[in-house]
């Protein structure tokens, strides 16, 4: 299981991939070294730095950006949380309504002034 999906880029699952070769040879013809891997995160948080993201399905030069794009594209499944989940309090009352607001570039005034 693998958290933070948003700020992974093509070449670290390119090096995972490999990582899980060297640990498991026996399956080095297995993406991820036949290992079940779940990828987590929000996709609308921060971006890989100096990387490209993980669905990237342009053109490539660097090999280990194009081993990390065969790595993701057997990744077929996706599940979408509808519930927002957060600690309760009354100091984060607005906070998670905000960032969908946010989000969807539909900032109302209240929700402004919170997040400046």
């Amino acid at each position: 299981m693998i958290d933070e999906k948003s700020i992974l880029g093509l070449r670290q699952v390119s090096w995972i991939d490999k990582c899980l070769h060297q640990v498991f040879p026996g399956r080095a013809a297995e993406f991820f070294g036949g290992i079940r891997t779940i990828l987590i995160g929000d996709c609308f948080q921060l971006p890989p730095i100096a990387n490209k993201l993980i669905y990237f399905d342009g053109p490539l030069k660097d090999l280990h950006e194009v081993s990390g794009q065969k790595a993701y594209r057997p990744f077929n499944h996706t599940a979408f949380l509808t519930k927002i989940q957060r600690r309760q309090g009354d100091y984060q009352a607005g906070f998670p309504l905000a960032l969908e607001e946010l989000r969807g570039l539909k900032l109302c005034v209240e929700s402004w002034r919170l997040l400046s």
